[in-house]
């Protein structure tokens, strides 16, 4: 159809289906879709890509009858918030804003926590890596120097104002690698 009839989607010789304009057009599927909405792709690039040119989320997964109380958030630059909206300061002094993010109001014994379960018939656990390289290049090495910080693990309470540091755990080099 043409914008002038109140829609605006173009099917192009190869199949493609653009709805909207890609400038102002929101497109919105509603109804009762079996078995929801399938995004199938059999090529070696990506299944889905969305792409975020404004300053909002560049993905929001929440619950329609509760919207924002439990969702998941991938913002535009990537970070990952799981039970809130937006990152928040989690760590002592100026605030840490880490990439991923779990937040919860929960008062039961399910508190806020990450699970890791290796469900696996053999001897191998669950892991936790804290890796550290000096190269400024994801994906290429640069040696660690005497000194440097492999990884830490910060526990901080709140004082009303802000979160401050309780105590930590932190591995160093300590000497030449």
């Amino acid at each position: 159809t043409t914008r002038s009839s109140g829609a605006f989607t173009t099917l192009d010789a190869n199949g493609n289906v653009i709805l909207g304009d890609a400038a102002a057009d929101t497109v919105t599927i509603n109804g009762t879709v079996q078995p929801g909405v399938v995004i199938e792709g059999s090529s070696s690039g990506n299944a889905l890509r969305i792409t975020q040119t404004g300053a909002g989320n560049a993905l929001l997964v929440e619950d329609s009858a509760n919207p924002d109380s439990t969702p998941f958030v991938i913002d535009a630059n990537g970070n990952v918030v799981v039970g809130a909206t937006s990152r928040y300061a989690t760590g002592a002094g100026a605030g840490v804003f880490p990439l991923l993010q779990v937040q919860a109001n929960i008062s039961s014994s399910d508190f806020a926590s990450v699970g890791i379960t290796n469900w696996v018939a053999a001897a191998n656990g669950s892991s936790v890596q804290l890796s550290k390289s000096r190269s400024g290049t994801i994906g290429t090495f640069g040696i660690v120097s005497s000194g440097d910080v492999l990884g830490r693990i910060n526990f901080n309470g709140d004082d009303s104002a802000k979160f401050v540091a309780g105590a930590k755990i932190e591995a160093q080099v300590d000497g030449t690698p």
